[in-house]
């Protein structure tokens, strides 16, 4: 009689022959397997991937930044470009000029530096926002006055404005120097440099424009402010030195 062992072809039984006189035979079915599978040899083929076409403009990864930072100095607009997402701005004020004497004793000083800010923005992209640079305070050519204010450098994106005020004009006759400018709004907020404590006009150290960050005062020689942000220097009987213009620099990223 056949045996089926739970269908399996492997294994081993052991079969206990009954007590019976005689001889007992077992017979197993034959098992014929098939394996299925894989050739014994297989072909690999190289194969030639072809680059995808990719559409469209590519984006600049969040945070990096676009392209050199811009320099303001003139205009009114400003543009973001595309895919600008936030900027960081620089404003500085202009320098005031410096005061005039009326004669060699005459008490007087240099224009006061401007005001420094910064200020981080959100900003959409290719879209225009309104800015303002501050004139230098002009040079006087009138005896015994002071000198003039510097103008204010202004930045506006939706509600907020920025402003890096200009530096006071040289004094004369009676305070001790030109104040800077003050700075409001900004996520740093720097006063500019005062000019060197009034003196009489004969005393060159006094007449000296106050510095600024980019920029140097007005000195006895070269009584023009130098560069931005910096006052001019006092003089005596000629024309007072002029205060430099303020500057906006723009970082851009995406």
């Amino acid at each position: 009689m056949p045996v089926a062992l739970n269908g399996s072809t492997s294994g081993s039984v052991t079969l206990t022959a009954p007590a019976v006189a005689g001889t007992n035979t077992l017979t197993l079915p034959a098992v014929t397997d098939t394996l299925v599978g894989l050739a014994a040899t297989q072909t690999l083929t190289n194969k030639t991937l072809s680059s995808p076409t990719i559409t469209g403009t590519p984006v600049g990864i969040s945070g990096m930044l676009i392209r050199a930072p811009q320099v303001l100095t003139s205009g009114t607009s400003y543009t973001t470009p595309a895919n600008c997402t936030a900027i960081y701005v620089e404003a500085l004020g202009a320098g005031g000029s410096g005061g005039r004497a009326s004669n060699s004793t005459g008490l007087v000083t240099g224009g006061g530096g401007g005001g420094y800010v910064k200020k981080y923005f959100t900003v959409s992209a290719s879209t225009a926002y309104s800015y303002a640079i501050g004139a230098g305070g002009a040079g006087r050519t009138t005896n015994a006055v002071p000198g003039l204010v510097g103008g204010d450098t202004t930045f506006t994106v939706g509600a907020t404005t920025i402003t890096a005020g200009g530096g006071a004009g040289g004094i004369h006759g009676t305070a001790t120097s030109a104040a800077g400018g003050t700075a409001t709004n900004g996520d740093l907020n720097v006063v500019g440099e005062r000019s060197p404590s009034i003196g009489t006009a004969s005393d060159l150290n006094c007449r000296a424009g106050a510095g600024s960050i980019y920029g140097c005062g007005g000195r006895h020689g070269s009584i023009n402010a130098q560069e931005y942000g910096s006052g001019g220097a006092a003089t005596e009987t000629s024309t007072s030195g002029t205060g430099s213009a303020g500057i906006i620099i723009i970082s851009e990223y995406s």
